[in-house]
This record gives structure tokens, sequence and C-alpha cells, in this order.
């Protein structure tokens, strides 16, 4: 079957009204050539949309989302679709791709020179705080988080001419379901597939 995507991102890169940023992704998106063979993994149904310098990449289904640190532990699959259901809420699953001019190799490895310092005085905050660091010590989570948000992020990935940013809308600790297994695999199938096609350069 042909995915309707490609007719859908043919009248995205010939849209005649758009910010700088969008012309910019337009172009990245009809130059080159990883970022066409991503088209085609797409899912039957899914949608995609520029914004500003984001590719934004949205399912057809909707997920339940919920926290999987308080998860059940051993629950059956008819105990764990209760829980999803009393707890979660229902989603649309979203990937971002942001786009930024490629960052040069020297500012990434001043950055993570920078990060690694950051890492280690956590390090040394979980040492000075020893048993007292947990999560009931406001005064350590105080420390912890200032530390935390002086954490640069780097691209995940690099094109000849962009560094690429890709997140989605599931919070670290949470996890997706679906009744269908094979729909609850499909959003993180289609992830690590975007992952692979982009790390190849």
């Amino acid at each position: 079957m042909v995915n309707p995507m490609r007719g859908f991102l043919l009248l995205l890169l010939l849209g005649a009204t758009a910010s700088s940023a969008q012309d910019m992704l337009r172009t990245e998106l009809s130059q080159s050539e990883d970022l066409k063979k991503l088209n085609a993994l797409i899912p039957h149904n899914w949608s995609m949309r520029i914004e500003d310098n984001k590719l934004i990449i949205t399912s057809a289904e909707l997920y339940w989302t919920y926290n999987a640190s308080n998860m059940p532990y051993s629950s059956s699959e008819q105990d764990m679709e209760a829980y999803v259901k009393e707890i979660g809420h229902q989603t649309k699953y979203e990937v971002y791709l942001e786009f930024e001019n490629r960052w040069s190799d020297a500012k990434i490895q001043s950055m993570r020179v920078e990060n690694d310092k950051i890492y280690q005085k956590i390090d040394s905050l979980k040492k000075k705080y020893r048993e007292s660091w947990k999560p009931r010590n406001q005064k350590f989570l105080k420390e912890l988080e200032e530390l935390k948000r002086k954490i640069q992020r780097l691209p995940d990935f690099n094109t000849e001419r962009y560094s690429i940013f890709m997140s989605d809308n599931i919070p670290e600790v949470y996890q997706i379901w679906h009744d269908d297994t094979v729909m609850r695999d499909k959003p993180y199938r289609f992830r690590e597939m975007v992952k692979e096609l982009l790390s190849q350069k």
C-alpha cells in the first residue's frame, strides 16, 4: 500500500507561507537522503507536520500512558489493563525532531566536558548526604535539581548541515499501553527505526 504521507510531505515542501525555520526544515527534507527515507518509515495513517524548526510525527491511534514507577509487581494482563485505565490517560503518540544548524565537534566536546563535571558533582552530592539523600530529604532534592538544570542537552544526531534533537510526548518514567499487544509496541518500534536511520551518519 502506498503511504499517503508521501503526498502530505509534498504539500509540506510546497507550502507557500512559512517562517524561515520552516523553510530551512523543508529544504532539509527535500535534500537529505536520510530524511527522505524517514518518510517511508511513517506508519499508515500517521500524520506529519512542521512547526517552526520542529518536525512532528503523530500516531493515528490513541494510547494509554501511565507512570511505570508505581506499576504493580507481577500483575496479570487483566490486572495491568485495569491499573493502566484507572491511573493513566489517553493520548496520541508523538515524535519530535528538532533541527538546529549543525553543532561543531568542538562545541559538542566542550558541552560533554561541562556535563561530565556536573555528573561528578551529582555523585559527590549523593556521597555527601549518604543514606539521607532519599526523596524525603528536601535539601538534597533542591541541590540535585539545581545541578540537573545545568546539564546541557546534546544533539542526538548530526546530518551534514544540521544537528537533530529527538524526543517524544511520553515522560521518562511513563510507558505506553494498548489493548492490542502489536499496537502497544508500534510507537517503540517506530522510534527505534528512526534512531537507527539517523544514526547511520
